[in-house]
């Protein structure tokens, strides 16, 4: 393997080479930038809300039945809420870029938001009736985070009244 390949395959890795006498000794972690992450995934979740959404109104909305519209939209919604979620939790982890707990709220946000939202969009395109049973699985992520956001956001309260 060439050095050039060998050196592009470690960034995507995110490692970084200290020296290249001998990479396999000195391989470090990069440093991640979790709130410049999560802000992309913010964005790309209200982006493609929009255009879902937009899509379902105008495009699908001849070829499915009404209960399935609304399903479309819900979908859309809670896609565009946790968006704009994420998009304040990046906002907090400019603040306090070592908090675990912000990169786990993310993380069950992303998770429930692609699991909830994507299974009710298949639904509706496919009409098959088993991908509403992993909805929910979703909804728990979603509420996940929340929860635990909140329990985060309680945990410094006290520890900042003392």
């Amino acid at each position: 393997m060439s050095k050039q390949i060998r050196h592009g395959f470690f960034i995507v890795c995110n490692i970084q080479l200290e020296s290249s006498h001998n990479p396999v000794n000195s391989l470090k972690p990069m440093p991640v930038m979790s709130s410049q992450r999560t802000q992309l995934f913010a964005l790309g979740l209200l982006g493609t809300a929009v255009a879902l959404g937009a899509f379902g109104a105008h495009i699908i909305k001849d070829l499915v039945t009404p209960e399935r519209i609304d399903t479309w939209h819900t979908a859309a919604r809670y896609q565009f809420w946790h968006g704009l979620a994420l998009l304040i939790l990046a906002e907090h982890q400019i603040r306090a870029p070592k908090t675990m707990a912000l990169k786990t709220c993310a993380r069950l946000f992303l998770a429930g938001t692609l699991v909830f939202s994507l299974s009710l969009y298949a639904l509706c395109l496919t009409d098959i009736s088993t991908l509403g049973a992993i909805t929910p699985v979703g909804g728990v992520l979603m509420l996940s985070g929340w929860l635990y956001w909140f329990m985060t956001v309680l945990k410094q309260t006290k520890y900042d009244n003392r």
